[in-house]
């Protein structure tokens, strides 16, 4: 017999989502890696948004979260080269443009 608390964690386990980052700034992308990780998300990071395609057509993700302005792809071309890809996964673009 299996205890409740073992079935929690093994749905825990089953049920936890995977988040790709791209943000080219290192400490907006490591407090978003941490927050989602205490949360009990899975996260990748990439710095760019030619290695977020890379690791978006190499993995599988539940959510992609994405800076617009972004090294060697911007972030609406990443999105356009995404929904090629999955025209279904959710993408939430994050940017800094007309902040003070």
């Amino acid at each position: 017999m299996v205890s409740n608390k073992n079935n929690w964690n093994l749905q825990k386990i089953q049920t936890m989502h995977t988040i790709l980052i791209i943000e080219d700034e290192p400490r907006v992308a490591s407090l978003l890696k941490n927050g989602l990780e205490e949360n009990g998300y899975q996260t990748m990071v990439a710095y760019d948004g030619a290695m977020g395609l890379r690791l978006f057509r190499a993995h599988i993700f539940d959510l992609v979260i994405s800076d617009i302005i972004l090294p060697k792809m911007d972030g609406f071309e990443l999105c356009k080269e995404i929904r090629k890809t999955n025209p279904g996964i959710p993408i939430l673009m994050l940017t800094a443009l007309g902040s003070t």
